[in-house]
């Protein structure tokens, strides 16, 4: 999903990430996702499905896309003055600044592809003079990093700065108010009850550690 390469690029040291509080991220975890399919199929089964149903939270357990980039923020720097692996130094200055969220005029100012030009623009002035050559090749490389980077957040801006929620869940919840009290049990519809801090910092971003960001 969308916030899997923002966490990547957190936890490796990035700071600028598009998000406004006034942006509606309409974030989901994956098992209510799944009740909800659940819920809808069995109305399917049952004969009387209505013509869409929307997982969504926003409408109900609303959260900014700036205060997921904090929360992103608290995760990184508990997890690096935490962590006894790698260099100690980098450990610390890591544990001691976090994820800031921009506009995206501003991320295009002083981004990351602002600094791909620039270090490509500097390169080439270097690439002549023989004694700069391995300096060039570097500033080459790095302005090629940050190029990938700056295409990502490009990427996945429209999600995180433009408002497309909250989305109507009303269908969902009426299906779940049929089931009985053990079915209910089985199945909670219960987005509202969400506590992201506590989801975030227990739940999805171990994850993302643990088992995407080594993928990636």
């Amino acid at each position: 999903g969308t916030s899997a390469p923002f966490i990547f690029l957190a936890m490796k040291g990035h700071v600028q990430f598009p998000a406004a509080d006034d942006i509606l991220l309409e974030f989901i975890p994956s098992d209510y996702v799944c009740i909800g399919m659940v819920l809808a199929l069995a109305e399917l089964l049952e004969g009387s499905p209505k013509p869409i149903y929307q997982f969504a939270v926003g409408e109900v357990n609303p959260c900014s896309s700036a205060r997921f980039a904090e929360l992103m923020g608290l995760y990184k720097r508990r997890s690096y003055q935490k962590t006894n692996k790698g260099n100690p130094i980098f450990n610390f200055i890591q544990s001691h600044y976090e994820p800031v969220a921009v506009t995206t005029d501003r991320l295009e100012l002083v981004g990351p592809k602002a600094f791909a030009k620039m270090g490509r623009q500097v390169a080439k002035a270097m690439r002549g003079i023989g004694a700069l050559a391995p300096a060039a090749k570097a500033l080459e490389s790095f302005a090629a990093q940050e190029q990938k980077i700056g295409e990502m957040l490009d990427l996945f801006a429209p999600f995180t700065t433009i408002q497309k929620g909250p989305f109507s869940a009303a269908n969902t919840r009426a299906a779940y108010a049929r089931l009985s009290a053990a079915d209910k049990l089985r199945l909670p519809w219960e987005p509202e009850k969400l506590d992201w801090p506590d989801y975030w910092m227990t739940a999805h971003m171990p994850a993302i550690e643990s088992r995407v960001i080594p993928e990636i």
